[in-house]
């Protein structure tokens, strides 16, 4: 079935409670017709070894699906996903296979995302913001940056 592009998840990831369970997340992407295996397995790609999945959790033993019983921290890949977050990430995923899954339609997203992150700065016109999949590629954005400024300098990173 042809999902409605604006709300592909007929309010599914704005409608799920804080502490939702596994099963109402994978009840509630059912409903809405988006296969959560296909999501699930996305969410254990892109990265470096640490967040790809085998036997279904990542390097550091966390699954790729909420878990309302667990103790959040601050890295995402040692986190498991909240049930918002799941969510919302499903319902990317049913936009973009509503336009095709083109590379069109991921860009749309992520002009989306930045556009928002710049609106919710208050950033003036003309500032940019760049988005990084981890903490490490983020370091390495900020030394491209300084390594474009000044072409014949030495550049150090030291992360504590």
């Amino acid at each position: 079935a042809k999902r409605n592009a604006a709300d592909p998840l007929g309010g599914a990831a704005s409608s799920l409670p804080s502490g939702s369970t596994t099963s109402e997340v994978m009840r509630a992407l059912a409903d809405a017709g988006v296969r959560a295996t296909e999501l699930h397995e996305l969410l254990g790609t892109g990265g470096d070894s640490r967040i790809s999945l085998k036997a279904g959790v990542n390097k550091y033993g966390i699954p790729a699906t909420p878990q309302p019983r667990a103790v959040v921290r601050s890295s995402c890949t040692s986190s498991p996903p909240t049930a918002a977050g799941y969510a919302a990430a499903a319902e990317v995923l049913a936009r973009m296979a509503s336009a095709d899954g083109t590379i069109d339609a991921f860009g749309a997203e992520m002009r989306a995302v930045r556009t928002r992150i710049a609106t919710a700065l208050k950033l003036p016109a003309g500032s940019e913001v760049v988005l990084a999949p981890s903490g490490v590629e983020a370091e390495y954005i900020g030394m491209l940056v300084a390594q474009q400024l000044h072409p014949h300098a030495w550049l150090h990173s030291i992360v504590a």
